[in-house]
């Protein structure tokens, strides 16, 4: 689910401090506009990315020097995943990962 998928890129300190924010509420709704626009049916090769601007997420991150960018390095590294960053602030969501999160148990 995306939560835990936050949780996982940002750490659990850093989380527990965004998710009672605002900032949080503005990352679930800027991710509802994602949901809704996706259509699994249009990218069946998963090189589609839908892209989620985290600058909210970083103004409450634990050590405010760290980027995006190396939060994503890091999550790629532990999880074998594929995500990017554009610019500074939005993360690309392959759509194979947003699949997951409506798959979750």
């Amino acid at each position: 689910e995306f939560e835990a998928f936050v949780k996982d890129l940002v750490g659990a300190a850093s989380f527990t401090r965004f998710k009672p924010s605002s900032q949080w509420v503005e990352l679930m709704r800027v991710w509802e506009g994602v949901k809704l626009g996706f259509d699994p049916s249009q990218d069946l090769s998963g090189e589609n990315c839908k892209s989620v601007n985290f600058s909210s997420v970083l103004e409450v991150v634990e050590d405010s020097s760290v980027t995006l960018s190396a939060l994503v390095d890091a999550y790629n590294r532990k999880s074998g995943a594929s995500l990017r960053v554009r610019g500074r602030n939005v993360l690309l969501l392959p759509s194979e990962m947003i699949r997951k999160f409506f798959h979750s148990a």
